[in-house]
């Protein structure tokens, strides 16, 4: 099996076949010693693990990249994988920094495709940080180029499923039934089981966003379960965080905290603390909450830090948490205090993330 049918077995989210496609054709590429032809299979396994929505491995696929670029045997292309990396992980300035660093390399090169996906990574990072607004204008761009180009394969840009939340999010409800159409229409043509998902994943989406409903959190579960069962662990998260905040909203308290839970514990595994956050937060909203956080500091003083540590501005850590900025900046104090740090940087070193 070759480079293109890996590639089409992680488009359809069959991310074990397609990893062992790529791992098989690295090793016979350094036997032989090929080397652009590794860098190319490198650079599949990287993207391969950030479909996953696994860091650590993505990570290190990352840093032997970087080594080829520092030798100019590549171009541009690890500034848009940092950009996607920073997206998944929720590290929101790196990852609206790297993105339009990425865009004005990509413009510089004639590159389309870092392009477009430093467009992708950069909705992803407003979505985490409640922008639904800004994800629209990102992941928009992005989908108007796959309808232009006549791109078929929902998996070949993976879009969709985040342009149809932005827009539920934002009241813009056909806009978003006409992407969610789209995408159902070709995955169940080509029984895409990415695509079959995501679209379940949209559409439950799109219900809660007008008020919490039955059918769609169990759609939801459905969705997440089917994620789970291809290795998508983030993407499978992701729909027990958007679950779990529409029953927090509901008053569905221990459903809601079971989800959450859930979408908190997958996002610390696969090491995306800026998403672990997010859920963490909503879990602080629900009654009931722990008295107290590791390191002596309050639910409240965690999230912050947590927040912080992930890459958020004061103001984006307000807006989150639905807290005054006065009082972000009370709980950062107390923080520095408690942990014995005085800066963002030695705060993201003692929490453990990724910057």
């Amino acid at each position: 099996m070759d480079g293109p049918a890996g590639l089409r077995l992680a488009f359809r989210g069959e991310l074990a076949a397609a990893r062992e496609v790529f791992r098989r054709l690295l090793a016979a590429a350094e036997q032989r010693g090929e080397a652009l032809s590794g860098i190319v299979f490198t650079e599949q396994l990287c993207g391969i693990e950030l479909r996953a929505g696994d860091t650590f491995a993505a990570a290190r696929a990352l840093a032997e990249l970087e080594q080829w670029a520092a030798l100019d045997w590549i171009n541009g292309s690890p500034v848009r994988v940092r950009a996607t990396l920073a997206a998944v992980r929720g590290d929101l300035g790196s990852a609206a920094a790297l993105a339009a660093e990425a865009v004005a390399v990509s413009e510089a090169n004639g590159d389309e495709a870092d392009r477009l996906e430093a467009l992708r990574a950069a909705g992803l990072a407003a979505l985490l940080a409640r922008d639904p607004e800004q994800a629209v204008t990102s992941l928009a761009a992005v989908w108007e180029h796959t309808q232009r180009e006549g791109v078929e394969d929902p998996g070949a840009t993976p879009v969709a499923g985040d342009l149809a939340e932005a827009l539920a999010e934002t009241g813009q409800v056909e806009a978003a039934d006409q992407v969610i159409g789209r995408l159902r229409g070709l995955a169940a043509a080509q029984q895409h089981p990415w695509g079959l998902a995501t679209a379940d994943r949209s559409a439950a989406v799109a219900a809660l966003a007008g008020g919490y409903d039955e059918t769609a959190a169990a759609q939801l579960v459905e969705a997440a379960a089917a994620y789970r069962a291809l290795g998508l662990g983030w993407d499978a998260a992701r729909a027990l965080l958007v679950l779990g905040r529409a029953q927090r909203r509901a008053s569905k308290r221990a459903a809601a905290r079971d989800c959450l839970q859930a979408a908190r514990a997958g996002f610390e595994q696969l090491g995306c603390p800026g998403w672990a956050a997010a859920a963490a937060a909503e879990l602080d909203r629900i009654s009931g909450r722990r008295a107290a956080a590791a390191g002596g500091l309050t639910p409240g003083e965690r999230r912050v830090a947590e927040l912080v540590a992930a890459g958020l501005s004061n103001k984006q850590v307000a807006g989150q948490l639905y807290l005054s900025a006065a009082t972000v900046d009370t709980h950062l104090r107390a923080v520095y205090a408690k942990l014995g740090v005085t800066s963002r940087a030695q705060l993201a070193r003692r929490l453990g993330a990724p910057r």
